[in-house]
This record gives C-alpha cells, sequence and structure tokens, in this order.
C-alpha cells in the first residue's frame, strides 16, 4: 500500500545543514559522508526547520514540489 499524501506543516528541532564541494569523483564517492566533506564546509542552517507543503498540483499528480528551506548563511561553492 503506498503512503498517503497531504498537507502537512511540521517543525523539527535542532537541524543543521552543511554544505561544501568535494574533490571526490562523482562515481568515487565515499559510503562514510565525512570523507566526501570539502575544506571549504559551511553551515548554512542550524536550528528549528518548519516544513510545510500546500499538496498543490493535479489530482492525478504529480505534485507540485513546495518544501523550501531558506538557508541562513549565503554560501558561494
Amino acid at each position: 500500500m503506498h503512503p498517503v499524501a497531504r498537507l502537512f506543516s511540521s517543525t523539527i528541532g535542532n537541524v543543521e545543514i552543511d554544505l561544501s564541494t568535494t574533490s571526490a569523483a562523482v562515481d568515487a564517492l565515499s559510503f562514510t559522508f565525512a570523507d566526501n566533506v570539502g575544506p571549504d564546509n559551511t553551515a548554512v542552517f542550524n536550528g528549528a526547520l518548519s516544513l510545510s507543503s500546500g499538496f498543490t498540483g493535479p489530482a492525478g499528480g504529480p505534485k507540485d514540489f513546495d518544501i523550501l528551506i531558506h538557508l541562513a548563511t549565503p554560501v558561494r561553492l
């Protein structure tokens, strides 16, 4: 049975999102996430993360992807 999708709004506490480049080739990334992090790693969000979706789009799908995360720190990679 498929999960039922619907409109939602929720807050997840204590989330950190980091972005960086990596010197690893696309087909040679490590299964150990920390081995893929580059020297320019930047925390772009830290705190409570509010997420919501209006569940809009055609009745038969696909639905609009409307989940946005506003980064607190701009990053240039």
